[in-house]
């Protein structure tokens, strides 16, 4: 830190007193003002930063860009429009439609089972659990589903 004619320097940049209004009225003027025309946190804070330093300056200039209501009102949407809802088919029977999940890394049985295949029918979500092991292939799991 420095002085130059009586004014405070960090890295040749004017120190800002820990005054609210004073800091806002810069926030301002780098952010609101016709020449700044809402440019975004990150341009308003390498503007700051070119000129002033105050401590935990990055922090209170996200907030106020977060908080400008003019940029949340015209703020760019980001994501696509969504589109118009799918829903899924109503299954035609019971046991039509089923959907199937393993709960895995259990701990072995006395069987030697380690994992447990979960099978939903869709329509009723009538759930059956299947007691099996991680070195089953898919012939035995057919095989455990039949039976």
């Amino acid at each position: 830190m420095s002085v130059e004619n009586g004014i405070l320097l960090y890295n040749n940049r004017i120190v800002v007193p820990d005054i609210a209004e004073l800091k806002y009225k810069l926030l301002f003027e780098l952010h609101d003002s016709p020449f700044a025309s809402h440019v975004g946190r990150d341009k308003t804070y390498e503007a700051a930063r070119k000129y002033v330093y105050w401590k935990n300056m990055k922090k209170e200039v996200v907030d106020y860009v977060r908080t400008c209501k003019q940029c949340q009102v015209n703020k760019e949407e980001r994501e696509h429009p969504t589109g118009l809802l799918m829903p899924l088919p109503i299954p035609e029977g019971k046991w039509k439609s089923i959907s199937m999940d393993f709960f895995t890394s259990l701990p072995r049985t006395q069987r030697q089972n380690d994992q447990i295949l979960v099978v939903v029918d869709q329509l009723t979500k009538m759930a059956r659990f299947f007691p099996c092991r991680m070195t089953h292939k898919g012939k035995d799991m057919a095989e455990l589903l039949t039976t």
